[in-house]
């Protein structure tokens, strides 16, 4: 799956956007006051007690060998859905074919503790910061009353959802989802 940090404007006050994994890094880079944020947009991130989700969690004994491998592409193709292509499909996995990669992966799996995720609530809360929330409403694991929730909860707060997309939206609506980020990052 795609996970991603992107920062803006690293002279002074940056616009800061995650998925998955990269958004729960951008909450905690926001919570801790880490940079000096000036808006602040989650696709599909991982939130509260999200993570991990069963797909990361059946490994976190270890078991990083084909199995791994097995198990991104199927997760792959699932979360791709309509978009999906066989190109498309190997852009994802071919990572993965990566022994290093897959036993990081199986490290990380097995670190998943979602108090971490749980502690940033208090500070997220406080947060001033405009907030935007991008998410594919047919995401098994990262569900979009994730997103209703924190949307709900934390001020400043805009949810978008996009009907028939699911973890990786941006495969599904990349016009929509890349007009709705710039629109906010530049408002």
């Amino acid at each position: 799956m795609t996970r991603f940090v992107s920062a803006l404007n690293l002279s002074g006050p940056i616009a800061l956007a995650g998925h998955d994994i990269g958004g729960a890094i951008a909450q905690y880079l926001l919570a801790r006051n880490r940079l000096d944020v000036s808006r602040f947009a989650l696709v599909n991130s991982v939130l509260y007690d999200s993570w991990p989700a069963p797909h990361v969690a059946q490994f976190r004994g270890g078991g990083a060998g084909e199995g791994v491998l097995a198990a991104r592409r199927q997760a792959i193709t699932r979360v791709l859905a309509g978009v999906a292509t066989e190109s498309l499909i190997a852009d994802y996995v071919d990572p993965w074919t990566d022994e290093r990669v897959r036993r990081s992966w199986a490290a990380l799996a097995g670190a998943a503790d979602n108090r971490y995720t749980l502690d940033l609530v208090p500070a997220l809360q406080r947060s001033t910061t405009p907030k935007l929330l991008i998410w594919g409403e047919d995401d098994l694991h990262e569900t979009v009353e994730y997103a209703e929730r924190f949307a709900s909860e934390m001020p400043r707060t805009t949810l978008i959802r996009i009907r028939n997309a699911d973890h990786i939206p941006m495969e599904n609506a990349p016009d929509h989802i890349g007009r709705a980020l710039a629109d906010f990052f530049t408002a």
